[in-house]
């Protein structure tokens, strides 16, 4: 059985990256021997899943002090000598993990790109000539993210699958949400994402509470936690529209959400692959996005993307626009163009063991 370290370059949080991490491993554990390493350890249920399985998280030096932490991954992948080392990030910044990786004598160096942007850009841009050469196989969610971080390498591009019927629209659970929080007859406009800075919670905000002034029966579901919520909130109450705003915090029924909206708004300034944008199209809701989402986050006809340079009444109207079409089966659709869990995780099994 192979030994695979998959390694974190983020904490383990309520995020996409995360849900893929945790799903490739569930997937292979059984013909994988996996570890995993991070700078960011923290007890919460993510590590508890992983270490009540007896898998051991190696637990490394913060990522700030980057010499000592690439130092700590030297002296592991010299000590375990793992057949390969499986990197998750958002950029060339992965680097940190895979030199040393390389210097260590790691045969077998992946990296897999999630989004399409990073904090610090001009160290992103320095290191990606130095992180293509060096690594073995390329992963990414999207043709952006590939491009992004690979440039014109050879790269693999698999879009991020989910359990396609799982996520199918449910007319008794609609039911049961909208009674239970008095909701009929509303309007329901939902979105599903941690607050942070790149989901644009605020011009959402401003696009709901455009939809509110002329529409007193709208009502918004916010599904997810995140450091920026206290914000969020403030600002709710600011523009006087915290009470139709429903703070719904992380959930693991959030299938059942989704069949309670009417439609989904994702103004995000960037992403790589969004999962939510896919789960949102399997239970067929209509769904209203930026036009900054990578062309592999639209497969049904009931998607609709708008600029974020554009005015608010532009999005009013392309959110009515989207109401008024509806839901639709797309479950067919998705699993044609190849956006099933299953298909995705086989992609990546195949890579990791060859």
């Amino acid at each position: 059985m192979k030994r695979i370290l998959i390694m974190a370059t983020r904490p383990f949080l309520d995020d996409g990256l995360t849900k893929v991490e945790m799903e490739i491993y569930y997937y292979n554990r059984h013909i994988i021997n996996f570890e995993f390493s991070t700078g960011y350890y923290q007890k919460n249920k993510y590590t508890e899943c992983i270490e009540r399985d007896n898998v051991k998280i190696n637990q490394l030096p913060s990522k700030k002090f980057f010499p000592v932490y690439m130092a700590a991954i030297f002296n592991l992948i010299k000590r375990e000598k793992y057949d390969a080392v499986y990197i998750h990030g958002n950029s060339a910044m992965m680097l940190l993990e895979a030199l040393p990786a390389k210097l260590a004598g790691c045969h077998k160096i992946v990296t897999h790109c999630h989004n399409t942007r990073a904090r610090f850009p001009f160290i992103h841009y320095l290191f990606k000539p130095v992180l293509n050469k060096i690594v073995d196989e390329k992963i990414a969610c999207s043709s952006y993210s590939a491009e992004w971080v690979y440039g014109k390498a050879k790269a693999e591009v698999i879009v991020n699958g989910i359990d396609i019927e799982k996520y199918q629209f449910n007319q008794g659970k609609r039911e049961r949400i909208r009674n239970e929080m008095n909701l009929d007859g509303c309007f329901v406009i939902g979105h599903v994402g941690r607050f942070s800075a790149e989901k644009n919670h605020a011009f959402l905000l401003e696009i709901f509470r455009q939809i509110y002034s002329h529409n007193k029966k709208s009502r918004l579901l916010l599904v997810g936690e995140g450091e920026l919520e206290p914000e969020v909130r403030k600002k709710a109450e600011i523009i006087g529209i915290s009470d139709v705003v429903y703070f719904m915090g992380a959930r693991k029924d959030v299938r059942d959400y989704l069949s309670a909206m009417d439609v989904m708004i994702l103004p995000s300034l960037y992403e790589g692959l969004c999962i939510v944008a896919i789960e949102a199209q399997a239970n067929g809701l209509p769904l209203v996005t930026a036009d900054t989402l990578s062309p592999e986050s639209y497969v049904a006809d009931n998607v609709y993307s708008e600029s974020l340079q554009n005015d608010i009444t532009k999005w009013e109207n392309i959110v009515l626009l989207a109401e008024h079409n509806g839901r639709q089966n797309n479950t067919e659709l998705l699993m044609e163009k190849g956006y099933s869990a299953d298909r995705m995780m086989k992609k990546i099994q195949t890579i990791l063991l060859r």
